[in-house]
């Protein structure tokens, strides 16, 4: 059965938003869900969100980072022209190119996961393109 793509303004897809936040709205009354709801709701259209700087990034680079993963949708500016600084800095593209590195944007992070170590199983699609679905799974380290 082919199914349309949503449509952001449709009622169907507001219906839905709605009842998933009401769900979620009964779960913050049994757990500590603080915040979630606003971080669900963000719409970075036309915002210009925070993004990493090209220096920023290569500081991470030199530093040893392997796999960056950040709470934003991407790390460079909304509008840069196509230019993508940041992106090609972490993968180096007008050098050694680092196939062993991942960039994976807009992460969902509770509230109550905070800064510490921990591993993390990084899950992805094997798929041959330069974006993948991902599933980053932490476990702290005691």
């Amino acid at each position: 059965m082919h199914h349309a793509p949503y449509n952001p303004q449709s009622e169907e897809y507001k219906n839905s938003i709605n009842e998933v936040m009401e769900k979620i709205s009964l779960l913050s009354d049994q757990m500590d869900l603080s915040g979630l709801l606003e971080k669900l709701k963000n719409n970075y259209s036309s915002t210009n969100p925070p993004y990493i700087a090209q220096d920023a990034m290569q500081f991470l680079v030199d530093f040893g980072i392997e796999h960056f993963l950040i709470d934003m949708p991407s790390v460079d500016k909304e509008i840069d022209g196509g230019a993508l600084a940041s992106h090609h800095t972490f993968w180096n593209t007008k050098g050694n190119i680092r196939f062993n590195c991942t960039i994976t944007e807009l992460i969902f992070v509770p509230n109550n996961v905070f800064d510490g170590r921990y591993l993390l199983n990084l899950q992805f699609a094997p798929l041959e393109n330069d974006a993948s679905p991902s599933r980053p799974v932490l476990f702290e380290i005691q």
